[in-house]
């Protein structure tokens, strides 16, 4: 069974980092080394290595982008999606350096789904009518998540259903598609509080330490801890629009899920805690030291953005 990741970037550290692609077995593997990147230019920077790196951070679908709270498109009930992502066991974690990565096998009673319509995965956001008969709900799979101090992303990439056609953009084995669902973070109003996010407090209690570099080595392995990622999503109402990743490659055609509610909150220790232990970190001997590791919000675009009540 092969290992899935929840991915923990906290809006603050990453001087150094490497670019990611996702493959169908591990779901991240990193590209050459001539395309590290870094956000001290908020990611203005990383359209102009698109040629070399093979990088499409110059598209025009990029994320993340300023969700319009108004004029959006009703998405009908049955092209909601489906939240039940299943019981994740046998938990690891990692510090990856521009990261702090939890690993898991495949979750247990998965049973989460999106809708795409026609043949495309951008065609649901942009059809002008859309009927159910031209609708296709396949499964998707949880491969890793992205914490911030405003928002925790779980990444998830879209497999082979029984009786449905795939999009065509991931038609391929060597083609992935990713559905994202985004959920909002803040800091506890109080600033002396001690009691924080549970599942921070686990990752921070079993974050390895002492490593003389950050990667797949330096890695602890959590006995007893189980994760539910369905109670990680705050409510059933969410945005949604297609995106792309927020670090590079920027690869486009991410089908994003935005939560509005705010169900999570981290202490100020725990904020601390995390700045310290990415910002330390070590990277091919390159020291990881910028607090922020957030994109700049991308031009929409003439994109639709739907709302699920």
């Amino acid at each position: 069974m092969h290992r899935a990741c929840l991915l923990v970037l906290l809006a603050l550290p990453a001087a150094w980092g490497c670019a990611q692609t996702y493959t169908h077995r591990r779901g991240l593997a990193e590209t050459p080394a001539a395309c590290h990147y870094n956000h001290v230019e908020a990611g203005r920077d990383w359209p102009e290595h698109d040629a070399e790196c093979s990088w499409t951070c110059g598209g025009h679908s990029q994320s993340p982008i300023n969700v319009p709270m108004t004029g959006n498109k009703v998405l009908a009930k049955e092209f909601k999606a489906n939240l039940q992502f299943g019981l994740a066991t046998n938990i690891s974690v990692l510090n990856v350096g521009h990261a702090i990565q939890v690993e898991f096998n495949e979750p247990i009673g998965n049973k989460a789904s999106v809708v795409y319509y026609g043949d495309s995965i951008y065609t649901l956001y942009n059809a002008s009518s859309i009927k159910a008969s031209k609708a296709h709900r396949v499964n998707v799979e949880p491969l890793q998540g992205t914490s911030t101090l405003l928002e925790f992303h779980l990444v998830t990439k879209l497999v082979k259903t029984p009786g449905v056609p795939m999009p065509k953009e991931c038609a391929t084995e060597d083609k992935t598609c990713l559905a994202v669902f985004g959920v909002l973070y803040d800091l506890k109003s109080d600033p002396t509080a001690v009691k924080g996010d549970k599942l921070v407090k686990t990752i921070l209690k079993w974050l390895p330490k002492n490593c003389p570099s950050a990667g797949r080595d330096c890695v602890s392995g959590v006995p007893h801890w189980e994760i539910d990622l369905a109670e990680l999503i705050p409510s059933t109402h969410y945005f949604t629009y297609t995106g792309s990743l927020t670090t590079p490659p920027c690869s486009e055609g991410v089908m994003w899920h935005v939560f509005p509610t705010v169900k999570r909150t981290l202490t100020e220790a725990q904020l601390i805690s995390l700045q310290t232990a990415l910002s330390t970190a070590k990277i091919e001997d390159h020291e990881v030291n910028n607090r922020l590791n957030n994109r700049e919000a991308q031009p929409q675009n003439g994109r639709a953005v739907f709302y699920s009540r």
